[in-house]
């Protein structure tokens, strides 16, 4: 059993499968019927993007990253896009103070990046550069 942000995340018949979930202030992501992977304090984000690459249709290529504040530094985690995310991210950006956080990149099928929240940098690249020179952008940087 994984204890994940003060409470009890294990798994259940009711979330056996990979996803993203909001409970009370936590972003929880888990993966194949495994307990919490990570675990995110809300009020701790930063930003939220998302990119895509052309490795699809075989490898994922299309993912979410999360921005957020640790010990004075802003550090990231990232996900696959997963089916029935968008109402994660709707309850997300209610819980930010502004409408419901939308993807862009749906039909993406070549490298690009975008900012999905905050509203102040909203659909600015997320990262500069491509490939092994890949660098997230100096606006989410100054974030922190």
């Amino acid at each position: 059993m994984d204890r994940a942000c003060g409470y009890d995340v294990a798994v259940s018949e009711s979330n056996k499968k990979t996803g993203l979930e909001l409970r009370d202030e936590d972003l929880i992501y888990r993966e194949d019927g495994q307990g919490a992977l990570w675990c995110l304090r809300v009020d701790d984000l930063v930003v939220v993007g998302e990119y895509t690459n052309a490795h699809g249709p075989w490898r994922d290529d299309w993912f979410l990253i999360f921005g957020y504040r640790e010990k004075g530094q802003m550090l990231f985690r990232e996900i696959p896009i997963l089916s029935g995310i968008e109402e994660v991210l709707a309850q997300l950006g209610q819980r930010q103070g502004g409408g419901p956080i939308r993807l862009q990149l749906v039909n993406s099928t070549q490298y690009d990046s975008r900012v999905l929240w905050p509203g102040t940098l909203f659909g600015k690249p997320f990262f500069k550069g491509t490939g092994e020179s890949l660098q997230v952008s100096r606006e989410i940087l100054q974030l922190l």
